[in-house]
């Protein structure tokens, strides 16, 4: 759960530019990028997904 307090700046952007209708720079949208490229890369686990549990193997 700790890991998703890193998208309350881009819920904030998101608001902003609905109720606010600010503009969003480049750089800005890189920066939102990053921080949701980083969060799935440190909640990705490699393997999880496609390796089958050994009970399920044995049937």
């Amino acid at each position: 759960m700790a890991p998703f307090t890193l998208l309350t700046p881009v819920f904030g952007l998101i608001g902003s530019m609905i109720f606010y209708e600010e503009s969003v720079s480049a750089i800005k949208i890189l920066a939102y990028v990053l921080v949701v490229r980083g969060l799935v890369l440190s909640l990705w686990q490699p393997g999880q997904i496609v390796k089958p549990h050994q009970s399920e193997l044995e049937h």
